[in-house]
């Protein structure tokens, strides 16, 4: 594994633990410490899916790259706690 490969699973163990953290965590800690999410979908069974999402554009090697990350907060209708999440391209 390269110096560049060990930074970045090093990077994404960092980001993966982080985010465990938010598993069983009142929804209003979430939304105090990451802000309004970009969208709140209901679900039959009372749960709620909180997404966040974010865009940038980054300087890459070959010039601009697009960059989105998103992470979806599945959220427990009784307890209102954090119950699950989804990342996608983070």
């Amino acid at each position: 594994m390269s110096g560049q490969q060990q930074i970045d699973a090093a990077r994404q163990a960092e980001f993966d633990k982080s985010l465990s953290a938010w598993r069983g965590a009142p929804v209003q800690e979430l939304r105090a410490k990451l802000g309004a999410p970009s969208a709140v979908y209901p679900q039959r069974d009372g749960s709620s899916i909180y997404v966040y999402a974010k865009s940038a554009k980054l300087t890459g090697a070959k010039g601009p790259v697009d960059f989105q990350c998103v992470v979806r907060y599945l959220i427990d209708g009784r307890s209102q706690r954090v119950s699950g999440l989804e990342v996608e391209g983070c």
